[in-house]
């Protein structure tokens, strides 16, 4: 994290608003029951939303509001198949200052 120091403004001035964080992702996953998933990460600041990708689809298979840090689902029911491995996701936040999506 950064620090920002203002020694002075012109025109508009400083608007204000947060010094963004970096969002680490995934912090657990756990099987809930045989066929039950639940996924939970930290949450981030004033998050727009959270979207949960597997590294078969460029698409989200969900899509979690700002306020919610954990997402919980059956992956055979969204056609996601299982590897020798298990399953692979990814999540990803939507910032709301840049409303870029990072992660």
């Amino acid at each position: 994290m950064g620090i920002s120091l203002i020694l002075s403004c012109s025109g508009t001035g400083y608007q204000g608003g947060r010094i963004p964080t970096n969002f680490k992702g995934i912090k657990s996953i756990q099987a809930i029951s045989p066929e039950q998933i639940e996924i939970s990460w930290d949450p981030y600041p004033g998050a727009v939303d959270y979207k949960i990708y597997t590294p078969t689809s460029n698409n989200p298979i969900s899509t979690v509001p700002g306020g919610i840090a954990t997402y919980r689902f059956n992956p055979s029911s969204l056609g996601i198949p299982k590897t020798d491995s298990g399953y692979t996701f990814s999540v990803t936040v939507t910032d709301p200052l840049t409303r870029n999506e990072e992660g």
